[in-house]
């Protein structure tokens, strides 16, 4: 928190007259540095003490403001982001729940639904201003948003009937944001805009008590007086809006739409009236919400516009794009003519920006502009003694030197070195003394120098290392991520460590008060009945079996379970004492031990552009530890795509390297091992590492010279495919071999595999381990580390399940172009890939088709790629090559013909190809209409259809090994 710096700016006499023309309602006009910008309206926000809204051009623009704005506030403090909605005008989509509730947060900090709370700062985006959403009226009391209070007598059935109007769905258990449940005389709900749910008992129709309880293990926290309850949805049709939506139903033009398009709407408009759920209701926003943010911005308020003339241009060329998607769908028959648009143009928009009190920001220099002495602070890439020489130099001349850094002792020592006498902080509450030089852990992505007065330099990661790990800020509810509880229903059959097989018959609440607990239920043989207190679950799990044959149920007060442990334990000893022909020797075997971690090691992974999951954080300590223990290291690392593992592998391979060894990086396709050469040689560019790569792509000459520098020691790491496995490849010092997604090699592959973990360190990394691989993990005998943290902003895959059409072919492709995206089209049959390429011209003239398989010589492929990384292709028509490596956060639809031929890990990996970046992402997985499907081939399209949450690669593992068993661990399934 940087809060006290805000005094550099309240001191100039620019911000006194900015403030004295903003409160005598006169429009402000400011120049400021861009890095700067957040520090400026910070401090109006502080002084005039009024809701401020900022609108910036692109809805980057509004997160970096954001996370900016949080960086020197803090994360408490009362600054909302009111983001963009993900969906292009009249586009079916349901909306993140996440985005959505931030959303009504913001607006009711703007109400002013918190009358304890100071005044509100909100940041958006011009796409955010332009939405429509619903009317502030909406958040008054007795249309919306109510207080209710301890002791106040209220009909339970009543208030039920009341929330569920707001939008509140009932659930089993309350436990995110915009839900509720009933327990007897219990009620919980966890209003929108809420850090914790609420818990109400009732006596009668009295509420007894409120109070606050953790979502996660549903124990009490803190008694309250009040609860304040605000709509949990953007889109609240009433009964009232009837007459409004007969004359707007008719006034639409179905003559180009077929009467299941009619149909359709008319259906789910009146669902909506009578209050019925509707998917994907924000398509008909246009119908109901008639409100913009900015109607919420009280007349007090402030509005700053940053870059207004760019603000502008984007709101009318949004106009101009709603306009053209109405007509594109009009033409096709996807939408009525004069469908309502759920957004406003400029030109209705114009009023409101210009009524309001409000600021316009630039960051260019001009007369009319009162101008704020800012300027960009120096570069030093890395040069830490021109660093430190100009922190001295400053210090001698009295100024203040701030640096907002993640390597905090790192920069002290070298400043003690030097004598600098730095001052440690975890925030700053005002300035520092003039002449200091203040370190300040945090991130911020970049710096500035106030040349008023003294002058103050703030420094950050990006200017002294030329990086900076960006971690972006923000309000998360804590709820821990339970996969047991959540995956399991009643009926489902479970295995309890120490009791045995039950079947699940639910979940119950025993005790009262403060002793309230929940329990899960667990029925035995016989009609008896285990409690399970809901903080003992990791005790209990699903049973897994390939047959689809119910289990006997475990008998309770008996030594059953007890003498069944103890035969699979004698089993397991049998089989393990053919497993230790290959293990023993590894165990016994001195091995290599690679050394602690060295200056180097730690100055390349702090220049990692990203803050480390926690994930990422234990796995890492676990693989050096093993790669330090004198033993070879077999490890298994299992996350999702884009999750971190190859940062985990890169930094292992380094620290290989620095102890005089060489690292082989295994890899399934040349495409996988081209990206992975090029990162790791971008990473290891600073340091004396040898890196090259062995595939298919380089010619005879280049093997033959890659081999011969591998066997002279000259090449430090060196990626390659299946080539790296063949007899004539020989390494001078082999220390670690990394293999990236061991299902896609071969059983010849394999057993080399087992050869090298007798001899060297061996790490593997997948998203989807094989069975046998995972039962040898689940068994102990591999070490595995899971890492099941997704990447900011990665949002869950949309996966349907469906019969191949040309209608869904067709609407699916022409909804990615609309929104300037591209397509995957899969189909994996290399001889008539050509033939479906073709068709796929004829049904989707308005788009680009190439082609991209294995069996193409390097250079056509390499080009076919290159024109769909670079946007000239629209849709790619490809086989599996794509299934590892390949990079593209424009591809966001995967359609996947003939799905019931692909293995479940394959599509995994496959979906993973998509969603990469912070748009919503569509896999399609299309099955022939009239031929009849394998039993195999239903229950793996069913485990992809169910698995669409982040981080569900273990549970499709898990789901593999139930439907094709576990093999024999000493094979190569």
């Amino acid at each position: 928190m940087l809060t006290g710096l805000t005094e550099i700016v309240e001191g100039m006499p620019q911000f006194q007259q900015l403030v004295g023309d903003l409160r005598a309602n006169r429009k402000g006009s400011a120049s400021v540095l861009q890095s700067a910008q957040p520090l400026l309206v910070g401090a109006l926000w502080r002084e005039m003490r009024v809701p401020v809204l900022v609108v910036t051009p692109r809805p980057e623009d509004a997160r970096r403001m954001h996370d900016r704005l949080l960086t020197y506030f803090g994360e408490d403090a009362a600054i909302y982001s009111f983001a963009e909605l993900e969906a292009l005008p009249f586009e079916r989509l349901t909306a993140d729940t996440a985005t959505m509730h931030q959303r009504l947060g913001a607006l009711a900090a703007l109400a002013g639904m918190y009358p304890d709370a100071p005044s509100p700062l909100v940041v958006t985006s011009a796409v955010g201003v332009a939405l429509k959403t619903l009317s502030p009226q909406r958040f008054h009391p007795g249309q919306g948003h109510h207080v209710l209070r301890r002791g106040e007598q209220v009909p339970m059935e009543g208030l039920l009937e009341r929330w569920a109007a707001l939008g509140y769905r009932m659930e089993r258990t309350t436990e995110v944001p915009g839900t509720m449940s009933r327990r007897g005389g219990i009620v919980d709900i966890f209003p929108t805009g809420n850090q914790y749910p609420v818990r109400l008992e009732f006596w009668g129709d009295v509420v007894e008590t409120l109070r606050t309880f953790d979502p996660g293990t549903q124990r009490s926290l803190e008694p309250v007086d009040e609860v304040i309850v605000i709509p949990a949805r953007e889109l609240l049709p009433l009964l009232s809006d009837q007459r409004q939506m007969d004359d707007a139903f008719r006034g639409l033009d179905f003559s180009r739409c077929s009467s299941k398009v009619f149909d359709r709407i008319e259906e789910e408009l009146s669902m909506m009236l009578t209050g019925q759920d509707v998917e994907e209701a924000g398509f008909y926003s246009g119908f109901f919400n008639s409100a913009s943010v900015l109607d919420f911005l009280p007349d007090d308020g402030l509005l700053v516009l940053d870059q207004f003339a760019d603000v502008e241009s984007v709101l009318r060329e949004m106009d101009r794009r709603a306009w053209d998607l109405r007509e594109v769908k009009v033409a096709r028959g996807d939408l009525p003519g004069r469908f309502p648009s759920p957004y406003f143009g400029l030109d209705e928009l114009s009023a409101r920006l210009s009524a309001q009190r409000r600021l316009d920001l630039t960051r260019w220099s001009g007369e009319e502009f009162a101008s704020f002495p800012f300027i960009q602070a120096p570069s030093f890439w890395s040069q830490l003694e021109p660093f430190l020489a100009e922190a001295q130099e400053r210090q001698r001349r009295g100024e203040r030197v701030v640096i907002v850094t993640n390597h905090a002792q790192r920069l002290r020592e070298l400043l003690v070195e030097h004598d600098l006498g730095p001052r440690m902080e975890e925030s700053l509450d005002g300035l520092p003394p003039a002449g200091s030089i203040t370190l300040v852990r945090g991130s911020l992505s970049d710096g500035w120098l106030a040349t008023y007065q003294s002058g103050v330099a703030l420094f950050t990661d990006s200017e002294v290392f030329g990086t900076a790990k960006v971690s972006r800020p923000r309000r998360r509810h804590a709820v821990p991520q339970q996969p047991f509880t959540s995956e399991i229903e009643p009926g489902s059959y479970v295995v309890h460590t120490d009791h045995g097989v039950a079947r699940f018959a639910g979940s119950t609440t025993l005790g009262t008060g403060e002793e309230e607990r929940e329990y899960l239920v667990l029925e035995y043989a016989g009609g008896d009945k285990l409690y399970v207190p809901s903080d003992h679950t990791d005790r209990v799990g699903l049973y897994v079996s390939p047959s689809d044959q119910a289990p006997t149920l475990t008998r309770l007060g008996t030594q059953e379970w007890s003498r069944a442990k103890e035969r699979v334990k004698r089993s397991a000893q049998e089989m393990a004492q053919e497993l230790l022909k290959l293990y023993a020797q590894r165990e016994v075997t001195p091995g290599i031990s690679i050394a602690a971690d060295t200056p180097w090691q730690r100055e390349m992974e702090d220049a990692f552009p990203y803050v480390e999951t926690p994930d990422q954080v234990v796995t890492i300590a676990q693989v050096k530890e093993d790669m330090e223990r004198a033993r070879p290291m077999d490890r298994l690392v299992c996350g999702d795509v884009g999750y971190g593992k190859t940062e985990i592998a890169l930094r292992a391979a380094f620290k290989t390297v620095a102890s005089g060894m060489q690292v082989a990086i295994l890899v399934p396709t040349t495409l996988l091992a081209q990206q992975h050469y090029v990162t790791i040689s971008q990473r290891l560019s600073a340091y004396p590492v040898t890196v090259d790569v062995l595939s298919r792509f380089r010619s005879d000459k280049e093997q033959r010279a890659v081999l011969e520098a591998l066997a002279q020691g000259k090449i430090d790491i060196c990626v390659g495919t299946h080539r790296l496995l063949q007899k004539d490849v020989k390494f001078k010092d082999l220390g670690l071999v990394v293999v990236d997604e061991e299902h896609r090699f071969g059983v010849r592959h394999k057993e080399r595999f087992k050869q090298m973990r007798a001899q060297v360190d061996v790490l593997t990394l997948t998203a989807t381990p094989i069975p046998r691989t995972l039962h040898m993990a689940l068994s102990g005998l591999r070490d595995m580390s899971t890492m099941e943290t997704p990447p900011e902003e990665r949002l869950p895959i949309k996966t349907y399940v469906s019969e191949e059409t040309d209608e869904l072919i067709r609407d699916a492709i022409l909804r990615e172009l609309d929104r300037g995206g591209q397509v995957y089209f899969l189909h994996n049959r290399v001889r008539s890939i050509d033939r479906v390429a073709e068709s796929l011209r004829k049904l989707v003239p308005e788009a680009t088709v190439g082609i991209g398989h294995g069996r193409m010589d390097e250079e056509t492929l390499e080009k076919s790629m290159a024109d769909f990384g670079r946007g000239d292709t629209d849709v790619l028509v490809c086989t599996t090559i794509i299934e590892s490596g390949l990079d593209l956060p424009n591809v966001n639809t995967l359609i996947v013909d003939r799905a019931d031929r692909l293995g479940l890990a394959q599509m995994y990996q496959l979906r993973g190809r998509i969603g990469r970046g912070n748009r919503r992402a569509y896999a399609y997985f299309l099955i022939p209409r009239d031929r009849r499907i394998t039993e195999t081939a239903q229950k793996r399209l069913e485990t992809i259809l169910a698995a669409t949450e982040l981080g569900a690669g273990f549970r499709i593992a898990m789901k593999d090994l139930e439907i094709r068993g576990a093999g024999n661990i000493l094979g190569a399934q």
